[in-house]
């Protein structure tokens, strides 16, 4: 084996919390976090007593995302294939620097923001939650492995179908979301915008299956998406359980956004809408089905609301919805948990 190997192996990690959480997160060997990871986990006591932060940020999605994890909740690290690091103490480091010389950091305080969440209860008709289901079922070939921008990754494990967006029955519940966007995204604190595009993809989550803590977007490009709306549907009675949306608190370092430790958790209630701003850190809990049969899975659409960058009136969004008229708050199946 060349030298040069190691340097380029990907190290799965298996990190293990306080209260039984897992998470799985890919790290190139040679990336810094690595051992800024396995330092902090070596020095917790130390650091803690001297005060010093105990996040440390592991990037996710290629840098696009980023999982915080506090170390000093943190039982066991995980590494495959297996990685020795020469861990340096950090006081070691301040004594090679002559004290008149060490910077003094001033770390501002980070701001603990909760993301606004709505729930719409009943958002389709019986029938027409029935019949997404039997179009689940009639459709189980076209699954396939879940992915991470076209490539399989660690921290996903679920089957979906990709090219989904122009169907008829995305095209359902497309039309009725349109109809509660204009309450929706004034919930979740956005101001009126046109619209570029509704994306959809369609889930199946079975025994094991989950996704882990992830942003939908970074919000770096004008186009991007900008709300998430998860519309659960399965057969009755349910065969799994599990599967929660974990929707995590925001640490706010003045721009630079961190995923908290807190969060809110939703239950993937049958013929439920979840929406939330794409810039959020969320979570599929680990679903467990003892009959891993397909039609037992937790079945999800989710739709991707895109801004356009310019309004334009011959679109086929444009600002109609805007004028549609706004469903009441009282409007029965609508909650927004606070």
């Amino acid at each position: 084996m060349s030298e040069e190997t190691p340097a380029t192996r990907v190290i799965d990690l298996r990190i293990r919390t306080i209260g039984g959480h897992e998470y799985v997160l890919p790290l190139p060997e040679d990336r810094p976090e690595l051992r800024q990871l396995f330092t902090a986990f070596v020095n917790r006591a130390a650091m803690a007593s001297q005060g010093k932060p105990n996040l440390v940020e592991l990037p996710l999605e290629g840098g696009e995302a980023a999982c915080t994890i506090a170390v000093d909740q943190i039982v066991s690290i995980e590494s495959s294939p297996p990685v020795l690091l020469q861990l340096e103490q950090p006081v070691e480091a301040a004594a090679a620097q002559p004290a008149a010389q060490q910077p003094v950091e001033h770390a501002p305080a980070p701001t603990l923001r909760r993301p606004e969440v709505v729930v719409i209860d009943d958002f389709l008709g019986v029938d027409e939650n029935t019949d997404m289901v039997a179009y689940a079922l009639r459709e189980r070939d076209r699954f396939e492995p879940g992915t991470v921008e076209g490539k399989a990754h660690p921290a996903r494990h679920n089957s979906v179908v990709m090219n989904f967006t122009h169907s008829a029955h995305s095209n359902l519940l497309v039309n009725r979301l349109l109809i509660w966007f204009p309450t929706v995204a004034r919930a979740l604190g956005h101001e009126a915008f046109p619209l570029k595009a509704i994306e959809s993809q369609l889930t199946a989550s079975n025994d094991g299956d989950f996704y882990g803590a992830h942003m939908d977007t970074d919000g770096s490009k004008p186009d991007d998406r900008v709300i998430a709306c998860v519309y659960y549907f399965f057969r009755e009675p349910r065969g799994f359980s599990g599967g929660d949306l974990r929707v995590y608190d925001t640490l706010d370092y003045g721009g630079e956004i961190r995923r908290a430790e807190s969060f809110q958790s939703i239950q993937p209630v049958n013929n439920r809408l979840v929406a939330f701003t794409a810039r959020t850190f969320h979570e599929l809990r680990p679903i467990r089905c003892p009959s891993k049969a397909f039609e037992d899975s937790r079945f999800a659409m989710t739709n991707w609301i895109h801004r356009a960058d310019n309004p334009d009136p011959a679109a086929r969004f444009g600002w109609g919805h805007f004028h549609a008229g706004t469903i009441p708050r009282a409007f029965q199946g609508w909650s927004s948990l606070r």
